[in-house]
């Protein structure tokens, strides 16, 4: 069985966790990192994939651990090793230089053999990318939408409804509500 932490913008997952795996030693071979939910912002001010490593060194996970949980082991998970997830002979291997393990301060990143960014600056430029245009025509309105078109109507001549709804935490509870329906 595999272990996904969740550390996004909406579900941040280490600090009930991490503190729980360290305490009881088990082993962390299986566990990894899982960032779907961080928001564009939060990336750039607070870092992706790093800032789960960084959060789970400070709640004593060690540095090389953390590393390995977001890599490696992700790696396995998709089926990706025989290609990425370690540095050895005949693997793809973008590489991070640290500053500071302990830290997990970024030095300077290399992306197929070459240095992209040094000192938190990119030094290579991003090639542009192009949408192709099946992608950019792809969503035809021909009138404007008004707040009606967003409406949701009852199937039920019941003045009630039945809601259910989970939560988004470690351990996911069902909610339920009944509505009334106007």
């Amino acid at each position: 069985a595999k272990v996904f932490l969740m550390e996004g913008s909406v579900i941040k997952q280490l600090d009930q966790v991490v503190p729980a795996l360290v305490e009881s030693n088990i082993s962390t071979r299986h566990v990894l990192f899982c960032t779907d939910d961080s928001a564009p912002e939060d990336i750039v001010r607070n870092g992706h994939i790093d800032r789960a490593i960084r959060k789970a060194i400070k709640l004593g996970i060690p540095a090389v651990t953390a590393i390995q949980m977001a890599s490696l082991n992700c790696a396995e998970h998709y089926n990706l090793n025989r290609d990425i997830g370690s540095i050895v002979p005949g693997k793809l291997a973008d590489i991070l230089v640290l500053d500071d393990i302990g830290e997990f301060t970024i030095d300077q990143v290399y992306y197929e053999g070459k240095l992209v960014a040094e000192d938190g600056k990119m030094v290579e430029a991003f090639p542009k990318f192009e949408y192709p245009e099946w992608m950019l025509d792809s969503i035809h309105i021909h009138r404007q939408l008004v707040a009606e078109d967003f409406k949701i109507y009852a199937s039920s001549p019941e003045p009630y409804t039945h809601v259910r709804a989970m939560t988004a935490s470690v351990l996911n509870k069902e909610l339920s509500a009944t509505l009334r329906v106007e």
